[in-house]
This record gives structure tokens, sequence and C-alpha cells, in this order.
């Protein structure tokens, strides 16, 4: 008995299999479907979040840069005097805001002075983009520290 379930064994194994190996054409069309359907609905979300997180960037190196200017005041032994004009930072060390976007239309109520001791008298930054106030900076004396509204 034990033969003939060897030879059904080999028999079995050396004939050929009704399995097929790989995909059908149908199989792989729907699959490419599917990714293209997934692509389509996440990357205008992606750019969108890239964006946002761009906006966040350059914010927070704006908001940096101003606290940063008192200390940079004080060891250069400098005085600087902040104004605004056309929607652009003049005044302070050379391209110091150069960074700040184009789209940026940025407005000091009041000159902001640093004196030569890194202190400041205070004043307001207020930034708009495309017509929508994204940051108001409020720099309270002596040492102008950035504080949010």
């Amino acid at each position: 008995m034990e033969q003939k379930e060897v030879r059904a064994w080999m028999q079995m194994s050396a004939s050929p299999s009704n399995k097929h190996h790989g995909f059908t054409l149908i199989e792989l069309v729907v699959v490419l479907i599917l990714i293209a359907l997934v692509s389509g609905l996440a990357l205008p979300n992606l750019s969108k979040f890239y964006s946002g997180l761009e906006n966040s960037v350059q914010v927070s190196e704006f908001i940096n840069s101003v606290n940063d200017l008192g200390l940079l005041a004080k060891q250069t032994s400098s005085r600087y005097k902040i104004n605004s004009a056309q929607g652009k930072i003049i005044g302070g060390p050379k391209d110091y805001f150069g960074f700040a976007p184009d789209s940026w239309d940025i407005t000091v109520t009041k000159p902001i002075i640093y004196l030569r001791n890194g202190a400041c008298r205070g004043g307001e930054i207020k930034v708009v983009s495309r017509g929508n106030e994204i940051l108001s900076l409020k720099l309270e004396a002596p040492l102008c520290r950035v504080s949010l509204d």
C-alpha cells in the first residue's frame, strides 16, 4: 500500500500543475487604477500641507529674527531703528529681514528703536499676506521680546 501512495505522489508532482503563476492583465489594471485614484486624492492635500508648513517656518523665522535683534544690537554695540515703507521693513542690520516673502505686507506702527545696550522702546509689527493678517507682534520694552496677540 505504501508503494501505491508513493507512486501517486510522484505522479502528482511530475504532472503539470493547473495553478497559474503571476497576475492577469485585469488584476494589474485594477491595481493601477486604484493607485491612480489614491494618488489623485492625496497629492492635492499634500501640497496644501507643504505650503502651510512653509508659511509656519517663515513666520517662525521672522519671530526669531525680531527676538534676536536686541541681542545683535548689544553684541555689535549698534543702534537700530526699524520702520516700514512700501510694505517692507527698513532699517536694522543690512538684509536682516531679507528672507521675508514678497507676498508679505509688513507695517510697523511706530518706529522700533533698539539701543546699543540691546534694550528697545517697544512697538508693534503687523504682517499681512494676500489680504489676510497672518501675524501681529507686540514688542514690549525693555527687551522687546515678541508677545503674540
